[in-house]
């Protein structure tokens, strides 16, 4: 599964910025603030915020639901892996 991590203000570019999003129960090791663990439903997962990439919108699947209540958890992965802050 991955989340697009991008503004709804650019969904007509042709790309999305995605990272997976792994069960927890199948995610291993996660490393602190890298790699939050975020609840979507009951469900848990581990966002693997290092395997970061762009894709065509086009290969993306239907919407299945917002991670948009997790904004501090995912902003704070990015400024981490971009900035080290």
């Amino acid at each position: 599964m991955l989340i697009e991590l991008q503004s709804d203000l650019v969904l007509n570019l042709d790309a999305a910025v995605v990272a997976p999003l792994i069960p927890l129960q199948l995610a291993g090791l996660a490393a602190k603030g890298l790699n939050p663990v975020l609840s979507m439903g009951d469900e848990q997962f581990v966002l693997r915020i290092e395997e970061l990439a762009a894709v065509p919108r086009a290969v993306l699947g239907k919407t299945i639901g917002s991670l948009k209540s997790e904004r501090e958890a995912l902003t704070a992965a990015i400024d981490l892996l971009l900035f080290g802050i």
